[in-house]
């Protein structure tokens, strides 16, 4: 299902429409084996289409999903390397909010990645002048707009009182 920039066949928002909000779907079809792949697949390559499917999979309806907020927080928070791979870390300095920014392209390779801090507010502009390679309208400003996303499926996580997901973050 994976799609590439050269090849994009537009595979992952195509099932993340059709399972958005789609209660029969989600609690008959989609099992822990493929919440597993698509955890997999945004460790490969961390973009926000993908966490995008991500939530979908995790609330329908403005309600959460139980069984997929579950799955989901067990993956992806309760792994610290997981963790750490996935989700920005924050920090204050001198009153300011700082976010550690790293490379995509070296994270997608699991190597040691060229990481730094930058204040919030100059994230979206560090992110836009990070994406030097095809740079499409649709690849400017990735970094800034995964983190949007991420900031979301964490929110979904907590949804309902998922004390498992809220423990942790």
């Amino acid at each position: 299902m994976n799609s590439d920039d050269l090849n994009d066949i537009k595979a992952e928002p195509t099932l993340t429409e059709l399972i958005d909000n789609n209660r029969r779907i989600l609690e008959s079809k989609v099992e822990p084996k493929h919440r597993e792949e698509f955890v997999r697949m945004l460790r490969r390559n961390p973009r926000e289409k993908f966490v995008n499917l991500l939530r979908a999979l995790t609330v329908c309806d403005g309600k959460a999903m139980k069984k997929s907020q579950e799955d989901l927080s067990k993956q992806i928070l309760e792994d610290q390397k997981v963790r750490d791979q996935l989700i920005y870390k924050l920090r204050i300095n001198n009153n300011r909010i700082e976010i550690r920014v790293r490379d995509f392209e070296t994270a997608e390779l699991n190597i040691d990645v060229n990481e730094y801090w930058v204040s919030l507010d100059n994230f979206i502009d560090d992110s836009r002048a990070n994406d030097n390679i095809n740079r499409t309208e649709d690849r400017e400003g990735e970094a800034y707009k995964y983190f949007i996303s991420m900031v979301y499926l964490l929110s979904d996580l907590c949804l309902d009182r998922n004390y498992r997901a809220i423990n942790i973050l």
